[in-house]
């Protein structure tokens, strides 16, 4: 079972979502990202228990820009938003392919390959806002709740 924690950060607002704390290493990554970003930068206010961002980066010319936060823990989970959609290979042998209602009127693929190990894949992706979204882990098996919740959680 997986613990969920929110962010040890900082919000303006009562009931805002939380962020990393202005000034801490993962604060000044979410600055530079957010600055260096064309398009508005959504933060998961939900994590599980023990996920740091460990990256940011923003690459691509301009109109194809892709900005992707990196987080490790008990997933290794990048988490990408862009100008353009990301480009969909094939399902992985055993893969599972649903669609998912996130919020209202936004639906996402959901691309699950759990072949019975320690550890499981998941891919998210969905358009949003006119931002395209990614969300791609690999970390314990049947936690499909649990990215769900990750990409739900976005503010």
């Amino acid at each position: 079972m997986l613990a969920i924690a929110t962010c040890n950060g900082s919000s303006n607002a009562l009931g805002a979502c939380p962020t990393p704390v202005a000034g801490s290493r993962e604060g000044d990554m979410i600055d530079d990202l957010r600055d260096r970003a064309p398009f508005p930068i959504l933060y998961p206010c939900s994590l599980p228990a023990g996920q740091t961002l460990e990256s940011v980066s923003v690459t691509g010319p301009a109109g194809r820009q892709q900005a992707e936060m990196v987080f490790v823990g008990p997933f290794d989970l990048t988490l990408r938003q862009a100008e353009f959609p990301p480009p969909v290979n094939p399902d992985p042998t055993g893969a599972s392919r649903t669609l998912v209602d996130l919020q209202p009127n936004v639906r996402a693929t959901f691309i699950q390959v759990n072949d019975g190990s320690s550890k499981a894949l998941y891919h998210l992706y969905w358009s949003m806002h006119g931002v395209y979204h990614e969300l791609q882990a690999v970390g314990p098996p049947l936690q499909q709740r649990t990215i769900l919740m990750i990409a739900r959680s976005l503010e």
